[in-house]
């Protein structure tokens, strides 16, 4: 599909009776820039299904453990969830107002890239942030449920059991990176790609 948008943008700059014209280039763009759009969705959804199913999942344990220590770990990873949420609502309450604006289209992905860029990179660091407070919560309810041994991970030395933290939190900076990427970042290139050639005209 990008030879056949370069073909397009080539023969309307040459003015050559090539049977493309601007208005199909920029339908061709507007196609991509809603398939991009439709695959952010889709993630978000799925993202958001699976959120909630896991929720409902911990607030059932909630009621049905007994152990304190398991509650109070409970009760974090249920916090923590929701702090991830605003990022949800505020991303599904954008696209759906992407899909209603009547915006030129150059004024829509400028408008979807800056929103986009600030909210992957709260989500970012948010989840950055908040996955180490998820797996300790899930390994405290894991010990008063299971009365599972000490961490042997997090054994040795200040230093050592630093120097294991950091590199656990780097490890899971990547997972998350890596995520963010898969679900919505190779997506917006896309749309990031159309506000290039877009802005060559200018």
């Amino acid at each position: 599909m990008d030879n056949h948008i370069d073909n397009m943008k080539k023969a309307w700059q040459e003015h050559q009776p090539a049977g493309w014209d601007q208005p199909e280039w920029i339908s061709v763009l507007q196609q991509r820039n809603q398939t991009a759009l439709k695959k952010l969705r889709n993630n978000l959804l799925l993202e958001i299904v699976v959120a909630v199913l896991l929720t409902l999942f911990l607030s059932w344990k909630l009621v049905v453990d007994e152990p304190l220590q398991a509650k109070a770990a409970l009760i974090a990873i249920i916090s923590q969830m929701a702090m991830l949420g605003v990022f949800y609502v505020n991303a599904w309450s954008h696209l759906n107002r992407t899909r209603k604006a009547d915006l030129p289209i150059k004024q829509n992905l400028q408008e979807m890239l800056h929103f986009w860029r600030l909210a992957l990179r709260q989500y970012f660091w948010g989840g950055v942030l908040l996955f180490p407070l998820f797996f300790i919560a899930i390994r405290l309810w894991r010990d008063a449920v299971f009365n599972t041994g000490p961490w042997t991970f997090f054994t040795g030395s200040p230093m050592v059991i630093a120097l294991k933290g950091l590199v656990l939190w780097f490890v899971m900076s990547l997972i998350v990176w890596y995520l963010i990427y898969h679900s919505y970042g190779k997506h917006l290139q896309q749309i990031r790609k159309s506000l290039e050639e877009l802005e060559e005209k200018a």
